[in-house]
Parts: C-alpha cells; sequence; structure tokens
C-alpha cells in the first residue's frame, strides 16, 4: 500500500472493517455502555460536590481526579475493542479495576491515603493486598475477584492463552467465521461488567463515608440504576 506522506491527515480510525462490524454486531453491547457512561456522570458529578474551590490535595480531591482517570481507562476500552484491539482494552480495563482499590483504601485503610500522597519511592502499590481489605463486602468482593480473574487468566498477561484470544477476531491473522464475533461481544460485555464492578463498589463505600439524608438518596438511586442496567450481565458471566 502506497502513502502520501506529503499529504497524510491524523485519523484514529485504523481498522475500519472491523469497526462497521462492531457497529452491526455490538449495537446492545455499546448502548449499554453508554447508558453506564451517562450514569458515571452523575457520579462525578456527586464527587465534585464534595471537593471545595480551589482544593487541589484533600481526599475528596484525588478520588474525584482518580475516578476522571478511571473514565478515560473505559473510554479507551471501548474506543480500541470497537476496532479489535480485544487484548489492549481488556488490559486498561483490568488497570481500572485495580484504580478502584486504590480509591476504596484511601478510606478504608488508616493512613493508606497519606502515604499514598507523600509519592515516596519506598511506597508501592500492591493490588492483590488491597482488594482483598476485610473491610470490603464479601459478595461486593466475590464479584470484583470474578471479574479480575477473567480479565487477567487468558487475556492481559503475556501467555499463549492471551495470544490465542487475540486471534479469535484479528484484522492481521485470524479465521472468518462467527467465533471472533461472538468473542468481541463477550469482551464488550466484560467491559461493561467491569465499568459496572467499578462503580457499584465506588458507590457503595462513598455510602459508608456520606451519611447526610440527600446524599444517600443520590447514592441509592445511582446504584439503582447500575442494578437495573446489569443485572443480566451479571448473571450472564455467574453461568
Amino acid at each position: 500500500m502506497e502513502i502520501d506522506y506529503g499529504n497524510i491527515e491524523f485519523t484514529p480510525i485504523l481498522r475500519e472493517d472491523t469497526l462497521t462490524k462492531f457497529k452491526e454486531f455490538c449495537r446492545e453491547e455499546y448502548i449499554d455502555f453508554m447508558k453506564t457512561f451517562a450514569i458515571f456522570a452523575d457520579v462525578d458529578k456527586f464527587l465534585n460536590s464534595k471537593c471545595q474551590e480551589g482544593d487541589n490535595s484533600s481526599i475528596q480531591y484525588f478520588t474525584r481526579i482518580m475516578n476522571i482517570r478511571v473514565k478515560d481507562h473505559f473510554s479507551s476500552s471501548i474506543i480500541l475493542i470497537s476496532q479489535g484491539y480485544t487484548v489492549d482494552a481488556l488490559s486498561l480495563t483490568r488497570a481500572s479495576l485495580e484504580d478502584l482499590f486504590v480509591i476504596l483504601n484511601f478510606y478504608l485503610e488508616p493512613g493508606y491515603f497519606g502515604k499514598w500522597k507523600a509519592n515516596k519511592r519506598s511506597f508501592k502499590i500492591v493490588p492483590a493486598e488491597l482488594r482483598t481489605h476485610p473491610k470490603i463486602d464479601p459478595d461486593d468482593q466475590k464479584l470484583y475477584q470474578k471479574v479480575y480473574k477473567l480479565l487477567s487468566n487468558s487475556i492481559v498477561h503475556p501467555r499463549i492463552d492471551s495470544l490465542s484470544h487475540m486471534l479469535k477476531y484479528h484484522p492481521t491473522a485470524y479465521s472468518e467465521g462467527s467465533e471472533g464475533v461472538i468473542q468481541l461481544k463477550k469482551d464488550t460485555r466484560l467491559i461493561n461488567l467491569s465499568f459496572f464492578v467499578y462503580l457499584h463498589n465506588l458507590c457503595r463505600l462513598l455510602k459508608l463515608e456520606y451519611k447526610d439524608k440527600v446524599d444517600e438518596e443520590n447514592l441509592d438511586d445511582i446504584l439503582n440504576q447500575l442494578k437495573s442496567l446489569h443485572i443480566g450481565l451479571v448473571k450472564y458471566f455467574d453461568n
């Protein structure tokens, strides 16, 4: 393929054929993602309401900034998966869940936020320790562990399983057939489920932190929206 580099223009679409197939076969999953993204906006609005003007150092400030970082992860994930970059999309999704447990430990582990904020070289973020904090609800922890395991075992780590997963739907080297499209749909659902797990766990934490009646009502409304949207997805991955 010859390229006129003198007149080349930037485009974020590198796999147009894959994007076309994604739009056709994964429309329902994309709609669910965007509905979840709208709920995320409500969570961000809530977090922003807890920040003081000019604040750039409090736990409330950094909770919101971490939340925005996670939003960027999920936004990037849906863009990547729509063009068949499955391993890259799910790697970012996994990173989002690791960020979640940093946020949870800001509040659940005494002194953790201060050590994190000090940013000393000796401070280590150990995901395996963060996600097993005893103050995290056992049912929430169980769902998180299930999703995290799905993201890690055969996808993120550079093993043969990961390569096999990548090749199920890859424009450079994959076999034609329905298996690849089915896997693309399933991976997009896994991103949606991970988005649910993130928001669900974060809102559950916020309910422990903020006891004002209006705050509790707002958070309950968000949690009910999440449950209504994703209860079928949770059951899908239970099978």
